[in-house]
């Protein structure tokens, strides 16, 4: 599996450290690119970070979610192009990696329903999700078909949605790398929502190695190449 030239790490950690690493690194002439709306910008600089409060400027009724109920909550996000000093090698999460992965099969409508409404999703899934205000949901349908040229209801849109972080929640459709399961994204960037759920390990932490396409919403952020898929190592992975 060919690797490129990106590489990105990720780092969670409190206010304290985070506070400490901007210091050390404005000692040394480094500045910190700060996200502003979506946490996914992180991905287009050499190092920068996100607030907890910047998860639901653009998306409070997908990705917000997750981190709300994640152990990350409250949390500052740090991506860097380079790993951090040595003290902070305890709060790294995931190195992201682009790869020419390619999966054996994708599911066919009837087992993306099964995932999206599998007993495990049901229990996992967070409080909010896709509870979109209907005004914004009718915005959201009219943008599908005359911006993206997706012409399906929204509801099965949020179906495959569901099934795509069902999929890294349960490892249903996945790939055997020696001992690990390897779950990866099981629809096109058009059909998928909020990858930094697994880019970042919100979800699927147990999972050493996933393979993550970018969704929707870093397509446009052009934070990451549409469809293609990036090799997301967990630093706390034991699948």
């Amino acid at each position: 599996m060919g690797i490129s030239d990106f590489l990105k790490y990720s780092y969670w950690m409190d206010e304290e450290p985070f506070e400490k690493l901007k210091e050390i690194l404005k000692n040394e002439g480094t500045e910190l690119y700060c996200a502003q709306r979506v946490p996914c910008e992180l991905l287009k600089v050499e190092i920068g970070y996100a607030a907890p409060e910047v998860w639901k400027v653009t998306c409070k009724h997908d990705a917000a979610p997750w981190y709300d109920a994640s152990g990350k909550a409250g949390k500052f996000l740090v991506l860097s192009s380079k790993l951090l000093p040595q003290e902070y090698e305890k709060y790294h999460e995931t190195t992201i990696q682009k790869s020419d992965f390619q999966p054996p099969n994708y599911p066919t409508r009837g087992e993306i329903k099964s995932l999206a409404n599998s007993e495990t999703f049901k229990r996992k899934k967070p409080k909010g999700w896709v509870e979109f205000p209907k005004e914004t949901a009718e915005k959201l349908s009219q943008g599908f078909k005359t911006v993206v040229g997706v012409d399906e209801p929204l509801d099965q849109i949020f179906e495959v949605w569901s099934a795509v972080h069902a999929n890294f929640l349960e490892g249903r459709f996945a790939i055997k790398d020696g001992k690990n399961t390897v779950p990866y994204t099981i629809a096109d960037t058009n059909h998928t929502s909020s990858c930094c759920v697994e880019l970042f390990n919100l979800a699927g932490e147990e999972f050493r190695v996933k393979f993550v396409k970018p969704c929707l919403g870093a397509k446009i952020a052009k934070a990451l190449e549409a469809d293609k898929y990036y090799r997301v190592e967990s630093s706390k992975g034991i699948k």
